[in-house]
């Protein structure tokens, strides 16, 4: 019932109430017209009749709480806030203002609220269950990663450990945003690592390094070519392509090396004695470390005052001992040809 409603039956009300003692009245006033006495007595009767409609009427109207609209735990709950007062007007004014305060308590609408988690529940089931709001995807592999911008061109992502993480975060309720960021916070820390380890090994190198050129004072030099002409003949001995040559000749170079290597194929080319070595290094030089060294010695090889050029000659020449040493050079050749061609 609306409050206009209610009035407009509250004004009925009044009238019927009024219209009632009215009927009293005209019947005392039809009493008076009889004798003194018995107009004594009708009138005391009138009053009685007016007494008596009177309070009928108020019998008649109960509070507008207790009406048939409220059940005894509304009843109970609106006399606890204080709203059974007369004028129904006045406890919705009542009632407004505490709602305002409730909902100025509680910092937002009613139907913005959302239900805590149980008190033995699963937060992140909870978390879950309302993944839209919170930005959960609905399986593991909604999750979009990426390896963050700081991630090593050439350095290999774990799919594997991407994919546990992915049923691990959405296990724990992670939103997208957080399970980027645990990645990025892991991917981070594995990079730092990895420059690490490759700071130390290169101070521990250098330190190697340092110790070997100690070591061999001024023999430094003979022995690091001798290292790399036993470390080439044992390589090609393998049968080793100008692939395999270039890498070690990176680890036998001269000055960067790695120092426990270069005393190993010393040690090697000692062993075989320099009459066992193939000798395959014309004028003493050592591995060519790239494609670039070996096409500048190649050149060099074949200018009319090299080495090999004076071995052609006296080939031809038919000079005596002279198949040996073009045989020698030539091999030599044909090696810097390879690794100039990357075969």
């Amino acid at each position: 019932m609306t409050f206009e409603l209610w009035n407009q039956w509250r004004f009925r009300r009044f009238l019927e109430t009024a219209g009632e003692g009215g009927a009293g009245g005209a019947g005392a006033g039809d009493g008076g017209g009889g004798e003194g006495a018995g107009g004594t007595g009708a009138g005391a009767g009138q009053d009685g009749q007016g007494d008596a409609g009177g309070d009928g009427g108020a019998a008649a109207e109960k509070p507008w709480w207790e009406g048939a609209g409220f059940d005894e735990k509304q009843r109970q709950l609106l006399t606890a806030k204080g709203l059974t007062v007369d004028d129904p007007v006045a406890a919705m004014a009542k009632l407004t203002t505490l709602y305002g305060h409730a909902e100025s308590r509680l910092g937002k609408p009613a139907d913005q609220l959302m239900d805590r988690p149980g008190k033995d529940g699963d937060v992140s089931d909870w978390l879950r269950a309302n993944g839209d709001l919170f930005g959960i995807p609905e399986k593991a592999d909604g999750y979009d990663i990426k390896p963050p911008e700081s991630w090593p061109k050439d350095a290999k992502w774990d799919s594997d450990l991407e994919a546990a993480a992915r049923t691990k975060g959405h296990e724990l309720g992670l939103n997208a945003r957080q399970m980027q960021g645990m990645v990025e916070l892991y991917a981070g820390a594995v990079a730092k690592l990895d420059a690490g380890a490759s700071q130390d090994l290169e101070q521990a190198s250098a330190q190697l390094q340092s110790e070997l050129q100690a070591d061999w004072g001024d023999t430094y030099g003979a022995k690091v070519t001798l290292a790399q002409q036993a470390a080439q003949a044992v390589a090609e001995a393998a049968g080793l392509d100008s692939d395999g040559l270039l890498a070690i000749a990176q680890v036998l170079k001269k000055g960067t090396g790695d120092a426990n290597t270069l005393r190993l194929f010393a040690a090697v080319g000692e062993m075989m004695g320099e009459d066992s070595l193939p000798n395959l290094l014309g004028n003493g030089a050592g591995l060519s470390s790239t494609p670039a060294e070996a096409r500048a010695e190649l050149e060099a090889m074949m200018g009319p005052d090299s080495e090999y050029s004076k071995a052609v000659a006296a080939k031809r020449g038919g000079k005596p001992g002279a198949d040996a040493e073009f045989k020698r050079l030539h091999e030599r050749r044909q090696h810097l040809e390879k690794m100039v061609s990357g075969r």
